[in-house]
């Protein structure tokens, strides 16, 4: 039975490593502006929106900046408008984040305190880095097939409503936020999925290594 809780354990602390691995993924592609910054020229967002450079580097910032901070506040663009729907629905984008940091930060102290006075065996390493492939893999096959269709239904799952399909006319931030874009965010969040895959499995290799040695 002690054998069974052990792996049970450890399979627990793989997933939250997982997890954690997952959210700072996420949230690196969030604050990584340069990303949008060379999409705007690498997708003519100026010519497609009719916003100017400087009016959507305003906007842009605006929007990030308020996902990220702690305080709940109203969502205003700087030079755009926002119907309540928009704003909604970028308030509930941001409670999805607060949300995730929650969750995250419990992950750390769990994972923290396990290996400090327990134990990160290499099996831990190699679950962890099996599921974090799995996780890029279960995004990617519906990304290549359809990223549209993949796209909405990852909305549908995270929002009970309908906020998020915007109208371009009342909600010109939409222009400026391309699907392709998306794309290209998406792209780098796996990319760190399995850059992290790829460190885990080498950290495992080398414990693994050094026990039978």
């Amino acid at each position: 039975m002690k054998k069974y809780n052990s792996v049970f354990a450890d399979f627990i602390i793989s997933i939250l490593i997982t997890f954690i691995v997952l959210s700072i993924s996420i949230d690196f592609t969030l604050v990584f502006k340069p990303l949008y910054y060379f999409d705007i020229s690498n997708l003519s967002i100026e010519s497609s929106s009719n916003i100017s450079r400087s009016d959507i580097l305003k906007n842009y910032n605006y929007t990030i900046n308020y996902l990220l901070e702690a305080k709940t506040s109203e969502y205003n663009l700087p030079t755009l408008p926002s119907s309540p729907g928009a704003q909604l629905h970028f308030y509930e984008v941001k409670q999805l984040f607060i949300k995730m940091t929650i969750v995250l930060a419990i992950s750390m102290a769990i994972v923290i305190f396990y290996g400090f006075f327990i134990k990160i065996k290499p099996r831990i390493l190699k679950w962890s880095s099996i599921f974090l492939v799995l996780t890029s893999i279960g995004i990617i096959i519906p990304s290549l097939i359809n990223f549209n269709s993949f796209f909405d239904f990852f909305h549908s799952i995270f929002f009970n409503n309908g906020y998020w399909q915007f109208d371009p006319v009342e909600d010109p931030i939409i222009t400026i936020l391309p699907e392709d874009f998306f794309l290209h965010c998406a792209i780098l969040i796996i990319s760190l999925w399995l850059l992290s895959s790829l460190i885990l499995a080498i950290i495992y290799r080398k414990k693994k290594n050094l026990k039978l040695s």
